[in-house]
């Protein structure tokens, strides 16, 4: 069928608002703070095949994941059985899930009968079982450990729970209404996609969205093996590494050029480890995604069309695939220090894309018995950080990271929902890494326990490894977390840890700065004033590492500080 280009550019812009609206509605109806607030979620559109076709500006990491899950569906539940109102969920991270407590839910959708396309939806809900509240253990040593594994259930029908599976799940839980009412959320933002996906068939015909759908996906594929043949046939190398504090795991890369093609080898990466430090293979999908999209091609419609010409070679049994019954509640953190690596061998071929190391990462989890309300909780929230400086901007401060986009929760809902009170929220100086483009800085979060018997889980990446300056610019400052910090119980928890806190602890979360860029003795005197008279950088530290001056002379006479 032939599509006019006018008639195929507003077709693909009404996927992507219809996508968009289905964040707002799952935003809007979600039940718990890290949905609601956190945004901690991602929508998207699927072909009949299964093959991502549009996505909303949400989390990277989930949009990446979720292709993979959606065919895991398809492979467990033929489409000739499946009917208009049915959803389908799935988190088992050995069949195309992140870690546990991102459920995915998928619909499919019918017009006048026939099936032609299919609409998903993540969630990371509040607390999915397992040995520690919030379902992200630190001290895991298998999957077990981290939770409910759903490996592909279908979990309704003409729109309605199947209300026995549904309690199996809340039994499961330690926080049965946030993830029920998180659970309906996705049904009905699933319900609302569908409706508008028959509506657009109403006014273009099936014919005509199925091949926009196609033609979609084809020239997203020919635009990207376009600029693949731009480069040169070679091969890069790079790496990066995950630290967990006394230990680290490199993450090697081989990225491969060849005609328009481009395959990334990652046989040489660390093997897989005991702890939580692994991530699932899905997400390692999801970080190849997001870095070639970054560099190479960002100005192309992100479907897997883009990413039909790219390849990975991950071989069993390494921390970005490892072998069940390893735990993967890290996956996060291990998948963007695999974008990290995939930078690094790629910043000499785009030297202008490449940032410094950044020290956004690492999650918070704390729950335990609300004695006000008389009923268990779980909270956390993924860990931001200082971003790296690139070859001509300084790196952005108190950034989530670059695969996450999601929210800090406000303090007034923290303080309203859980038995805590948030203490400080505030810049880290002397975090960044010097440069003559500095690093951005990171940032302290302190919480204080209101109730007796907490449990705080913690996983932080950047406890000894620093995110590392590029060009000659510096690194930056490693992240801890602190227990009753300035008093005389002060003590550091390890980066991979569990503390039991009571009333009156305070637990502080100091996250790291962003790499530098460029010599710092070539940084331009007004932004270091600036920096100093801001209290981010102190004029010992500007004196060491920037080579500042408090005063002397210039063209214009004698000045000072």
């Amino acid at each position: 069928m032939s599509i006019d280009p006018a008639t195929l550019e507003v077709v693909r812009n009404s996927f992507v608002s219809i996508a968009e609206e289905m964040g707002v509605s799952l935003v809007r109806t979600a039940y718990s703070p890290g949905v609601k607030e956190r945004r901690d979620c991602s929508c998207s559109i699927y072909d009949c095949d299964g093959m991502m076709t549009a996505q909303a500006e949400h989390v990277p990491l989930h949009l990446g994941v979720m292709p993979q899950a959606v065919k895991e569906i398809l492979k467990l539940f033929p489409s000739s059985e499946m009917n208009s109102g049915d959803a389908y969920m799935i988190n088992d991270p050995y069949r195309g899930g992140n870690h546990l407590p991102d459920i995915i839910m998928v619909t499919p959708v019918f017009y006048q009968g026939k099936l032609f396309a299919y609409v998903g939806n993540m969630a990371h809900h509040s607390d999915v079982g397992g040995m520690r509240p919030r379902s992200m253990a630190g001290d895991a040593t298998e999957i077990f450990q981290e939770g409910i594994r759903l490996p592909g259930l279908k979990l309704a029908q003409n729109g309605h729970f199947d209300r026995q599976i549904l309690r199996f799940i809340l039994s499961n839980t330690r926080t049965p209404e946030n993830v029920e009412g998180d659970l309906n959320a996705q049904l009905a933002t699933n319900m609302l996609a569908s409706r508008r996906l028959i509506e657009l068939c109403d006014k273009y015909g099936l014919g005509v969205i199925q091949e926009c759908m196609q033609q979609i996906l084809d020239r997203s594929d020919r635009q990207m093996r376009e600029e693949l043949r731009r480069i040169k046939n070679t091969t890069v190398t790079g790496q990066s590494a995950v630290d967990c504090g006394d230990l680290s795991y490199p993450i090697k890369v081989k990225a491969i050029f060849e005609d328009s093609t481009l395959t990334f080898d990652f046989s040489e990466t660390s093997p897989q480890t005991a702890s939580p430090v692994n991530a699932a293979p899905a997400a390692t999908q999801a970080a190849v995604k997001f870095a070639v999209k970054t560099l190479i091609a960002p100005w192309i419609s992100p479907n897997e069309g883009a990413f039909r010409s790219i390849k990975t070679i991950l071989p069993p049994g390494i921390i970005i695939n490892p072998v069940s019954p390893a735990p993967v509640a890290s996956s996060c953190e291990v998948s963007y220090k695999t974008v990290e690596a995939i930078f690094d061998a790629l910043a000499p071929l785009f030297p202008e894309q490449v940032i410094a190391g950044s020290g956004a990462g690492g999650v918070l989890s704390f729950g335990g018995y609300d004695a006000r309300l008389g009923k268990a909780y779980a909270y956390g929230e993924g860990l931001g950080g200082g971003f790296g400086a690139c070859r001509f901007k300084d790196g952005e401060s108190a950034c989530k990271p670059s695969m996450s986009n999601s929210k800090d929760t406000p303090a007034e809902v923290l303080e309203m929902t859980y038995p805590v009170r948030l203490v400080r929220f505030a810049l880290r100086p002397n975090s960044e890494g010097a440069g003559q483009f500095r690093g951005g800085f990171g940032f302290y979060r302190s919480f204080e326990m209101l109730d007796d018997h907490v449990v705080w889980s913690t996983q932080t990446t950047m406890y000894s490894l620093p995110p590392q300056g590029r060009q000659g610019g510096l690194d930056a400052k490693t992240a801890e977390c602190v227990i009753n910090p300035e008093t005389a119980r002060e003590r550091k928890l390890e980066a991979y840890g569990t503390a039991i806190l009571n009333k009156g602890d305070v637990i502080e979360l100091r996250s790291a700065g962003g790499g530098g860029y460029g010599d710092p003795r070539l940084r331009d005197r007004r932004y270091l004033e600036e920096d100093i008279k801001n209290g981010l950088i102190s004029v010992e530290r500007a004196r060491a590492e920037y080579g500042f001056q408090e005063e002397g002379e210039n063209e214009y006479g004698t000045w000072t500080l």
